[in-house]
């Protein structure tokens, strides 16, 4: 129940963004023209990874039309966001699931019939979406979203106190949000979760964690169906790719 929602959380969003812009409330797109639902663009891309995982996780299962339906909507709504670094980890989860999956896990005439019957229905249905997507990634290839002013911040900081770090919210404090560069650029956010964790919990810290990450994945995986034991791996590593530029 918490996967099949989890799968549903952006497209709920996008259904509640129309009404709340039809109310003057909370308009669809931000100032940038990106798409935002009831969240920003950058979260709520963060939001449709986790969702187009959930969908296949469940296709896997049953191979049900309705979680092929809802994982392209997922997708439709990431493009809608322009953000970049999830978009490229959703293309790599789903090429490892598509391409290394054995025929336990994604028989080989369900990828022949997804590939040879979807393809064209897909590209026609997300084009717009594609394109809109692509528009501004084209247009922004050397942009770093300020990553290049704000990150030497962090790195000083870690190199003050590397083992233990300053303690958790420090990496909120390390860029002052009223320095008239940073106010220029709209964010004093690393989009960086292993620079900001370094600063919060130092290396010691940032190995627990991830360590811990690690043991959860595994000790769950071992009780669950195959499908969810085989999806883990390139999930974590879907996220890992997601946190290391997080979201934008």
């Amino acid at each position: 129940m918490v996967i099949r929602g989890a799968a549903l959380v952006p497209i709920i969003s996008a259904v509640g963004a129309v009404l709340t812009t039809v109310a003057g409330i909370w308009p669809l797109f931000d100032i940038g023209g990106r798409f935002q639902g009831l969240h920003t663009p950058p979260f709520l891309g963060g939001f449709c990874v986790t969702a187009i995982f959930a969908a296949t996780l469940e296709y896997l299962r049953g191979f049900k039309l309705q979680w092929l339906i809802i994982g392209g909507l997922d997708l439709a709504i990431l493009l809608l966001t322009q953000a970049r670094a999830p978009l490229i980890a959703v293309a790599v989860f789903l090429g490892i699931i598509f391409l290394f999956s054995n025929r336990q896990i994604f028989p080989l005439q369900r990828k022949v019939d997804l590939a040879m019957g979807g393809m064209i229905p897909g590209v026609l249905a997300l084009g717009p979406a594609i394109y809109f997507a692509f528009d501004r990634i084209a247009g922004m290839s050397d942009n770093m979203s300020g990553r290049d002013i704000i990150w030497p911040y962090f790195i000083e900081a870690i190199e003050a106190r590397p083992l233990f770090g300053f303690g958790l919210g420090a990496g909120k404090l390390i860029v002052n949000p009223e320095d008239p560069t940073i106010r220029l650029l709209g964010s004093n956010a690393a989009h960086n979760e292993y620079l900001r964790l370094s600063v919060d919990a130092g290396i010691i810290g940032c190995a627990a964690i991830f360590l811990s990450i690690i043991l959860w994945v595994w000790s769950g995986a071992k009780r669950r169906h195959r499908q969810t034991g085989w999806c883990c791996g390139p999930a974590c590593s879907r996220h890992c790719c997601t946190a290391a530029s997080t979201i934008r």
